[in-house]
This record gives C-alpha cells, sequence and structure tokens, in this order.
C-alpha cells in the first residue's frame, strides 16, 4: 500500500493592521518558495467585472497618464480599471480610502451578508488544494473571519498571529469597517512577536516554522 503524499504546508497569518503579516509573508514567499494567495483576490475580481467609478485620485497622476496616453483631463472621475493603472497597480489602488470601502463593501456587506458568508472561502479553497497538490506551499496573510479560520484548520493548516507589541489594539473608532476588528490572538495557534527589527521578524518567522535549515 502506498503511503499518503505530504502535502505543502499551509499558513493563515492575522494581525492588526501594520502587524508585519504581510512582511513575513512576503519574505517566506522570496525566501522558501511559498505563495501567498490573499482572501481580497477574488473580491477584487469582482470589482474589476463591476467597474465602478471612483474618484480618481491624486489627479497629478491621472494627467500624468492621460500625457502618456495622449489624451486630455477633463474630470477626476474614472472607472476602478483604469483607477488601478493610474495608481501602478492593485497594491498602491487599495490605499485610496474609497477603493478600500469598496472592497470592503463587497467583500463582507454585500458578499458574506448577502450571498453568504462562504462565498469568498470556497473560491479561495479551491486555489489553495491545487497549489499544495503540485508541492507549492500556501499562505494567506490576511485571516480575519472565524470562517477563514476555519478553512486554514480544514486542509491540515497552521494560525499564526503577529503581534506588534509597539502597535496598540485599534478601537472600534478607529477599526472603522467590521473586517478589521473581528478576531484576535487567542483565537490562533501560535503566536509570532514582532518586536524588533525587519531581520529579526524574518529570523523568528523561520524558526517558528522550523525552516531555519533552509535560511542559509
Amino acid at each position: 500500500m502506498t503511503a499518503p503524499t505530504e502535502l505543502a504546508p499551509f499558513i493563515g497569518f492575522g494581525g492588526y493592521l501594520r502587524s508585519g503579516k504581510d512582511t513575513i509573508a512576503d519574505h517566506l514567499v522570496d525566501r522558501h518558495g511559498f505563495v501567498k494567495v490573499n482572501m481580497s483576490a477574488p473580491i477584487r475580481d469582482f470589482l474589476i467585472a463591476v467597474n465602478p467609478i471612483v474618484y480618481a485620485k491624486p489627479v497629478r497622476k491621472r494627467q500624468a497618464l492621460a500625457v502618456l496616453l495622449g489624451r486630455t483631463v477633463t474630470h477626476s472621475y474614472v472607472r476602478y480599471r483604469e483607477y488601478e493603472q493610474m495608481a501602478g497597480g492593485y497594491t498602491e489602488a487599495k490605499k485610496h480610502p474609497e477603493v478600500r470601502a469598496l472592497l470592503q463593501r463587497i467583500g463582507y456587506d454585500g458578499g458574506r451578508l448577502i450571498i453568504g458568508d462562504d462565498v469568498w472561502t470556497n473560491i479561495v479553497s479551491r486555489a489553495v488544494v491545487a497549489y499544495r497538490e503540485a508541492g507549492t506551499g500556501v499562505i494567506i496573510s490576511g485571516i480575519r473571519f472565524p470562517n477563514e479560520q476555519a478553512l486554514v484548520h480544514a486542509h491540515g493548516g497552521r494560525l499564526i498571529w503577529v503581534d506588534r507589541p509597539s502597535l496598540p489594539a485599534p478601537t472600534a473608532d478607529a477599526a472603522g469597517h467590521a473586517t478589521e476588528q473581528t478576531l484576535t490572538a487567542d483565537t490562533f495557534d501560535d503566536v509570532l512577536v514582532n518586536d524588533g527589527s525587519i531581520t529579526d521578524l524574518y529570523r523568528a518567522g523561520e524558526t517558528l516554522l522550523g525552516l531555519e535549515e533552509k535560511a542559509a
């Protein structure tokens, strides 16, 4: 009888905004061959498909793009796809308060509350399975809801909370939307403390995951 093949590792990072969860996740991608699967990826796909009008800010970037494209700027409102291009990609575009609010409303108010809690996790789950069966370790760097935690555990993964002691826990007013204030460290399997340099965070993460021997 053939022994079952061990699947590649699966890690879900949680933590408050600016705790360092994306920093350690990106290091594991760059240094240890993981792939990062974002819970927001299908939400972004939805936003691109709907392509709503957003306020184009800052206007100077829009003007610079218009010059390159040989177009005349007549207003500051554009379709989302154009804004993402104008901003230099999704990472920069989602820093825009209006875009961030759209992502939150699509993901939570529209997706989870109207369609169902698992509307996004079902999509992400398929990607996780495909990567792991191909031998690639998977990281999700923004675990925010209990059903996202359940997704990680259902696939035999590990939940790690990134704690930055110098960063106070957000108040209800500061956290704002429900997506920013749902989980705390005590609901995760392990805690990774981010209280030093970026290099210290890398080393602590590798130690916690047993990857020190690959770091040389």
